[in-house]
């Protein structure tokens, strides 16, 4: 158990490590969290295995939201573009490097590039995919406590259009879920965007 120094310390160096890999609050913003965590867990003689661990559940929050749009598309011509987790990641405007697993043809390993008040700090992650009869469920881990599940699906709406729609349940430290959501539901709106450029140029291509 910590001392209250010792949990105040755990306190600043969770607040520390995020605002560090988020906000690029660190001299070296292109260091791997892992570096990070052991650098600054050393420096206040805390176990950097109790941190990741305690993080995660420590004032976490979940939000859920969905973006979805109308493509100029069938649904059989859509579906297979919804259904890449390499076409998905190729349009998402922070991902600057993706490597797949040589052990699980779904599971990559992500790099992105924040642009934050002339900054441009790098995080690295895992990102899980799993094809549906419908669409594409992606499950991230992006490190220091926050996790997204997506299901991307395209379908025939009530109007008889078709839609593509994102339904993304989003968990992380609820004093920066602000910040996180903000960001997230910006990023997947841009995702979304390009998405549906991607779906329509492919239609026209083929009509």
């Amino acid at each position: 158990m910590h001392s209250t120094r010792g949990m105040t310390l755990t306190l600043f160096l969770h607040l520390g490590l995020f605002m560090a890999m988020f906000n690029g609050a660190t001299a070296a913003p292109v260091a791997k969290r892992d570096d990070l965590l052991s650098v600054l867990s050393n420096a206040a003689g805390i176990d950097a295995s109790s941190i990741g661990s305690s993080i995660t559940n420590l004032f976490k929050s979940t939000k859920n939201f969905s973006t979805s749009r109308v493509v100029n598309s069938s649904v059989e011509a859509a579906l297979p573009i919804v259904q890449d987790p390499e076409a998905l990641m190729k349009i998402n405007p922070i991902i600057t490097n993706f490597v797949q697993s040589p052990d699980d043809p779904l599971l990559y390993t992500v790099t992105d590039t924040l642009d934050v008040i002339g900054l441009h700090p790098t995080t690295t992650y895992t990102a899980k995919f799993t094809v549906n009869p419908d669409g594409l469920s992606t499950d991230v881990n992006a490190g220091a406590g926050v996790t997204t599940k997506g299901h991307w699906t395209i379908s025939t709406n009530a109007n008889g259009e078709t839609e593509v729609k994102e339904d993304t349940v989003l968990s992380g430290p609820s004093i920066f879920m602000p910040f996180i959501q903000t960001t997230t539901e910006d990023a997947h709106n841009t995702d979304m965007d390009n998405l549906v450029k991607l779906i329509n140029d492919n239609a026209a291509k083929s009509a």
